[in-house]
């Protein structure tokens, strides 16, 4: 998993900002891992079948440095089913954004 860390960091760090410690980002920062944030609402929490996507893989905020955008104040996350991530299977990704 570092391995696989490292390399998602040097390919993006140009571009955003990734806090790699769960524990001292806020929720709305750009980060890999940790607890999810929402402009609106968590779309697992409507469709059950979603559930299974229970671990945030990625987490990209809007950031003014380098024109990322996700409509006005918006949020992408990207989630993953938690055994799925410790095989390294990264073919079913449930992918959302929202905005205020």
């Amino acid at each position: 998993m570092k391995k696989f860390t490292c390399e998602i960091e040097k390919t993006i760090k140009p571009y955003i900002k990734i806090k790699l410690e769960e524990q001292k980002t806020m929720p709305w920062e750009s980060k890999l891992r940790g607890y999810p944030a929402f402009t609106q609402c968590d779309p697992r929490y409507y469709d059950k079948n979603l559930a299974r996507f229970n671990t945030l893989l990625l987490q990209l905020d809007c950031e003014d440095e380098c024109d990322l955008m996700f409509g006005y104040a918006g949020v992408a996350n990207f989630f993953i089913n938690e055994e799925d991530l410790k095989k390294l299977d990264f073919t079913k990704v449930l992918y959302n954004w929202d905005c205020c």
